[in-house]
C-alpha cells in the first residue's frame, strides 16, 4: 500500500466520532496496550518514551505482511521466557495496526510502537 494511500486512509479513520470514543474508552479502562500508528491521539494510553534497551531479543521481520509476519512472531514469543521483551522492526505498511491487534488477541503486551520499531513483552504464563 502506499504511503500516501495509507496516510489517507488513517486520517479518514481519525476523523471518526467512533475513533475517538475508543480512544477515550481505552485511556479510562487503564489499558497498557498500545494502538499508536505514529500519529497524536487525544487519550493515548501509553508513554511515547521507552527503554529500547530492556529487549532480550531483537528482530528485524523486514516487509513481511500480517500473515506471514505473525507465525514466526508466534514462535519468537514463545521461545522467550514469561516478561522478556523483544525488540521488533516491521516495514509491512499495515504494522501499526496489526501488532497491537496481535498483542492484544494473544495477551503479550504492547509496550512500546515507534514505527517501524516496536517492544513486546512476553505475556505471563503457558
Amino acid at each position: 500500500m502506499p504511503v500516501e494511500l495509507a496516510r489517507s486512509i488513517n486520517a479518514y479513520i481519525r476523523r471518526r466520532a467512533c475513533y475517538a470514543s475508543a480512544w477515550a474508552g481505552i485511556a479510562d479502562s487503564g489499558c497498557s496496550h498500545d494502538m499508536d500508528d505514529g500519529g497524536e491521539h487525544p487519550a493515548d494510553p501509553v508513554a511515547r518514551e521507552a527503554d529500547w534497551s530492556t529487549a532480550s531479543q531483537s528482530w528485524d521481520a523486514g516487509e513481511l505482511g500480517c500473515g506471514d509476519l505473525v507465525l514466526p512472531l508466534k514462535t519468537r514469543m514463545k521461545a522467550m521466557a514469561p516478561g522478556q521483551r523483544l525488540r521488533l522492526r516491521a516495514l509491512d505498511p499495515a504494522a501499526p495496526v496489526d501488532l497491537p491487534a496481535w498483542c492484544r488477541l494473544t495477551g503479550h503486551l504492547l509496550v512500546a510502537a515507534a514505527p517501524p520499531d516496536y517492544l513486546i513483552q512476553r505475556r505471563s504464563g503457558d
